[in-house]
């Protein structure tokens, strides 16, 4: 659900120290950063179940947010630098209405593509290369947003191991889309573009 490395997390810990958290009180950034990740992972849980099922555990998320202390690094929700990759940014766009296509497209990606895989994987791998048509268009739409990065850095392997063995002008498709979606791992679509013999 989660494969996402924060490069903006600083805490202060004493060995033995308790790690408390509360919902109603800021106990400390580590306790806090637990807490956030835990709620965003039970969160796209839940979004893959169910369309938007995820809310109350983003809600809470963004609470923990509202209770850090300004200045904390990391936390902040202020999306004036589209570079500035906190926690605070992470789930306000989640629940963005403008990325509403980030949420739309988790929940069918896993609830008509990876589920009914084994039973159906020929409209399980249609429906999720319209969930990465959508994707590609959200990405082309607003560069460079959180969202895409959690999709890409959560589905980039599943979606090359899935659409490896698909036929080769569907599985070249997908593969040109990744490529151009996905810049961290665009060698890797573009090598195996190349071994089926694409260009």
């Amino acid at each position: 659900m989660l494969n996402y490395k924060d490069r903006n997390f600083t805490f202060t810990y004493k060995e033995f120290d308790p790690i408390e958290f509360n919902e109603n009180v800021y106990t400390g950034s580590l306790a806090s950063a637990f807490a956030f990740y835990a709620y965003i992972i039970i969160g796209l849980d839940y979004d893959s179940y169910s369309m938007l099922g995820g809310t109350q555990y983003f809600n809470k998320a963004e609470n923990i947010v509202l209770q850090v202390p300004l200045g904390e690094p990391g936390w902040s929700a202020d999306n004036k630098d589209l570079n500035d990759r906190t926690r605070g940014n992470l789930v306000t766009e989640i629940q963005n209405s403008r990325y509403k296509t980030f949420r739309e497209g988790w929940y069918s990606y896993h609830l008509k593509g990876l589920d009914i895989m084994y039973n159906d994987p020929v409209l399980a791998r249609t429906n999720m290369g319209m969930v990465i048509q959508n994707m590609n268009k959200l990405n082309t739409d607003f560069v460079n947003t959180m969202v895409m990065l959690v999709f890409n850095q959560a589905k980039s392997n599943e979606i090359a191991n899935i659409f490896d063995g698909a036929p080769k002008m569907e599985r070249d498709n997908i593969l040109r889309i990744m490529s151009k979606m996905d810049q961290s791992n665009s060698q890797r679509f573009q090598q195996l573009l190349q071994k089926s013999g694409s260009k």
